[in-house]
């Protein structure tokens, strides 16, 4: 293997949180660490996977002759290096989600009606297709009610606007000017 400790190093200093070891100063901690690293590189009877993480955790596993864990800071170093992300994908999908739904025209809605909105298309892009989830009587009372609401503030709109429509066409044929 072409690895360098070095490589494995530079997490851990740049995460110090990754060696966690109890009771111990961070020098005894590099040594075990840089230790196990090297049994590692030499051993042979490594177990093989075809997800890495999944090696790792089989390799976790290993025991000594004694019943020790052969690679357990290793390995706890290794998995939290799997957890790192490799892109930012997901944060860019979310801000596109965000401008697709919050445009120009819409751009008078609330944070928590934007926020209720996002949870509702990721929740549906992770259900499925819409029919294969189940009616949540609580949410279709919110939309009901909601609905409700709003063609109610329509039609006293509509009203007021007809009001004004009827009083500036009977201004207009008056020859009034307001």
């Amino acid at each position: 293997m072409s690895t360098k400790f070095s490589s494995v190093l530079y997490f851990v200093q740049k995460h110090s949180c990754l060696l966690g070891i109890e009771g111990t100063s961070d020098n005894v901690s590099l040594d075990k660490l840089q230790m196990e690293f090297t049994q590692y590189q030499t051993a042979d009877d490594l177990p093989q996977a075809d997800r890495v993480d999944v090696q790792w955790h089989m390799i976790s596993q290993m025991q000594d002759m004694l019943g020790n864990f052969k690679y357990k800071h290793l390995a706890r170093v290794m998995s939290a290096i799997l957890a790192v992300r490799h892109s930012n994908a997901d944060c860019e999908r979310v801000f596109s989600l965000v401008r697709k739904t919050r445009m120009k025209a819409r751009s008078s809605m609330s944070s928590e009606t934007l926020k209720s909105l996002l949870i509702q298309k990721v929740t549906v892009v992770h259900s499925g297709p819409c029919y294969s989830v189940g009616k949540c009587d609580v949410m279709v009372g919110v939309a009901k009610s909601v609905g409700h609401k709003q063609k109610t503030a329509n039609r006293s709109m509509a009203a007021s606007f007809n009001v004004v429509s009827i009083y500036s066409i009977a201004e207009l044929f008056s020859g009034q000017e307001s």
